[in-house]
């Protein structure tokens, strides 16, 4: 329910677009491509007091997220290529804008039904899941561009 033309967004899903005004693409033109917004307070901890441990979580995304995520973050891991929809780029803006510690978790431990990233809280504790989704907070989402440096 809302105004008419409002879309609803939830902080694991990609915002969508808002509606191109009418007669926009019947005239050829390209409607505009609305950019990603901050719909998440990056400060807010993990549930349940758990606190991540970066270093374990990047021993655990290298050898087992990495292959989709690839270990830069940026979705072309080595079995990235086959799959479909393709892994998340945590680097993107996007990413960046939807991604805090408490939204990581739920995605980790849930996984993400239609795509083959699977549910982790099913074999996983909490506190591993914790561990990974400060790992990918700290080293993609959260870290600033390092100017010059590759």
């Amino acid at each position: 329910p809302g105004a008419t033309g409002s879309v609803e967004v939830h902080a694991d899903q990609p915002a969508a677009a808002a509606p191109a005004p009418q007669g926009t693409e019947a005239q050829g033109a390209t409607p505009p491509k609305q950019p990603a917004q901050a719909i998440v307070d990056m400060s807010l901890p993990f549930p349940n007091g758990l606190v991540g441990d970066a270093a374990k979580g990047k021993q655990f995304f290298n050898n087992n997220c990495a292959t989709c995520h690839g270990v830069k973050g940026n979705g072309e891991g080595p079995r990235a290529f086959f799959n479909y929809p393709k892994p998340r780029n945590f680097l993107t803006p996007e990413s960046h804008a939807l991604f805090n510690r408490p939204t990581l978790f739920r995605s980790i431990a849930n996984g993400k039904p239609g795509t083959v990233m699977p549910a982790w809280g099913k074999v996983l504790s909490d506190q591993e899941i914790a561990n990974i989704a400060e790992h990918v907070f700290r080293q993609f989402i959260s870290a600033q561009p390092k100017v010059g440096k590759k």
